[in-house]
């Protein structure tokens, strides 16, 4: 009896993990697409962007639009609802955290003088 409760746990607690395995995955799909919004500069003005997002993994690509330019996404990585990545040339690095169709986003930049600014905005799934 003993044997057969601890065996029905161990595939329940097997059960469980594979779930919540198949939801961290289901979340990092749904990051797949373009996503826009205004990026805030520190003199208060904004910078219209599109970021469009492809995952395979726990890797996360795409490309960053905004001022008529395209730039690849590099170091990007997804883990669930969480992602990070950085634009091709740029120093500052980005995270995020996706909820339903928003992604709220930081920004962080190092200035010459070592100190770091962070910078928050949100990404909107841009309905196509």
């Amino acid at each position: 009896m003993t044997k057969r409760l601890i065996l029905t746990a161990a595939m329940v607690l097997v059960t469980v993990c594979r779930l919540m395995s198949i939801a961290n995955a289901a979340q990092a799909s749904d990051i797949n697409g373009k996503w826009g919004g205004k990026m805030p500069f520190p003199n208060g003005a904004f910078l219209e962007v599109t970021f469009e997002f492809k995952v395979n993994g726990k890797k996360l690509s795409g490309t960053a639009y905004g001022s008529g330019q395209q730039i690849p996404l590099v170091d990007g990585r997804v883990n669930g609802d969480v992602l990070s990545f950085k634009v091709e040339g740029e120093k500052p690095e980005y995270d995020g955290k996706l909820s339903g169709d928003q992604i709220q986003m930081n920004i962080t930049m190092e200035r010459d003088n070592g100190e770091t600014r962070t910078s928050s905005f949100t990404l909107k799934r841009v309905k196509e």
